[in-house]
């Protein structure tokens, strides 16, 4: 039947490719390099008749083609806060501060921190009320000694 001469085919074409496997021959690495480029530079398909469609490279000028999509995110309208701690990090990055100035950028640790307020706590300016007991103090004591 027909279906068995199709496999008898069959079976006679894998002998025959395995009897060619068997038997490789050697070729150098200069002809396979031109038989690939005979083979890539073969045209594909019917080539008598010019393509309709001719590549160019794309021109995003006005008018022309439309330009793929961009981040667009920067042009949004944030918020003052935001675009002022941005700019603040920007300069900060760009700019070389001095190192008197520098030192307040980072907080202190705890045992710094307790110390210097205790020596400010010693330097503090007097309140009203302060003043105004020592002033009284200060003229009865004048008045006692007269």
């Amino acid at each position: 039947s027909f279906c068995t001469l199709l496999c008898f085919l069959k079976k006679q074409k894998t002998k025959s490719h395995q009897k060619m496997g068997k038997e490789s021959k050697v070729v150098s690495k200069n002809a396979t390099k031109a038989q690939k480029k005979t083979t890539s530079a073969a045209p594909k398909g019917n080539k008598s008749m010019p393509s309709k469609y001719v590549s160019r490279p794309k021109d995003f000028g006005t008018g022309r083609d439309v330009p793929y999509k961009r981040d667009i995110s920067r042009f949004m309208r944030w918020p003052e806060f935001v675009t002022t701690q941005r700019k603040k990090r920007v300069l900060e990055r760009r700019m070389k501060v001095p190192a008197a100035v520098n030192q307040f950028s980072q907080t202190l640790d705890r045992s710094t921190r307790t110390n210097l307020f205790k020596l400010l706590q010693k330097y503090k300016p007097e309140t009203a009320k302060a003043r105004k007991e020592r002033l009284a103090a200060a003229a009865k004591a004048k008045a006692d000694n007269k």
